[in-house]
C-alpha cells in the first residue's frame, strides 16, 4: 500500500537460531514499543553476549522515545553514568511516556553497575 508506514522486526527465535556473530559487551538500546515488557529477546541478545538490553516496558509514542534515548544516551556516553544511574535519570528527567505511561527499564539487573567503555 502506498504511503503506509514499513515495520521491519525479528523474534528472539530468529536471534538465537538465524543470527550470526556475537555482543561482545554491547549495550543494546531497543526504542520501539514494549521492548522488555517480556524478557525472551533481551535473553536471546544476552546469551550472545549483550552486556545489557535497555527498553520500555510498554508502547511508546515516537517523539517521546527519541528524546528519551537522546537523554539515555547523553548519560551513559558523556557523561559516563553505569546503566543504573543512566536509566533512573533519565526516567526522573523525562519522566514515562505521557501517552502510554511506558517506563525505561534494563535486563539484567546484573548489569546496573555497567559502563559504556570508551
Amino acid at each position: 500500500m502506498e504511503n503506509q508506514p514499513v515495520y521491519f522486526a525479528i523474534a528472539p527465535e530468529f536471534v538465537k537460531s538465524s543470527m550470526e556473530g556475537r555482543f561482545e559487551n554491547t549495550v543494546i538500546v531497543m526504542m520501539g514499543c514494549n521492548g522488555l515488557t517480556y524478557t525472551p529477546m533481551a535473553e536471546a541478545l544476552i546469551q550472545r553476549g549483550a552486556l545489557v538490553y535497555i527498553g520500555w516496558n510498554l508502547p511508546v509514542s515516537i517523539d517521546y522515545v527519541d528524546n528519551a534515548t537522546m537523554h539515555l544516551l547523553n548519560g551513559l556516553i558523556a557523561e559516563g553514568k553505569n546503566i543504573l544511574g543512566a536509566v533512573m535519570d533519565t526516567r526522573e528527567a523525562v519522566g514515562p511516556d505521557p501517552t502510554y505511561d511506558a517506563e525505561l527499564v534494563f535486563y539484567p539487573m546484573s548489569s546496573q553497575n555497567e559502563k559504556i567503555q570508551s
